[in-house]
């Protein structure tokens, strides 16, 4: 009896799409109240930081899973090339 082994890729993908759209939110709370107090918008610092949250969280999150797709294939070919991925995660595995 085998045990059904769940791969390692889908968490790479999450981890890296929740990351970089985490980044961007970040970025925006950190950004968007600088730019608006040195160019006096009139917006309190906590709107200036909720726009900032959405504005460049959103964007990241446009990018975010093209990107993770990208890392995350490129993650699992070189755990692949050097052998640190078990034969059940592999495309080669046989039924």
């Amino acid at each position: 009896m085998t045990r059904f082994k769940i791969p390692r890729w889908p968490f790479y993908f999450l981890k890296w799409m929740l990351g970089i759209t985490l980044a961007g939110a970040v970025l925006g709370a950190i950004i968007f109240p600088l730019v608006g107090l040195i160019f006096e918008t009139g917006y309190t610092p906590s709107q200036l930081v909720m726009n900032g949250v959405k504005t460049l969280g959103f964007f990241f999150g446009i990018w975010a899973p093209g990107t993770a797709l990208v890392l995350t294939v490129k993650k699992v070919y070189e755990a692949k090339k050097a052998g640190d991925l078990p034969e059940e995660e592999t495309s080669e595995s046989s039924a």
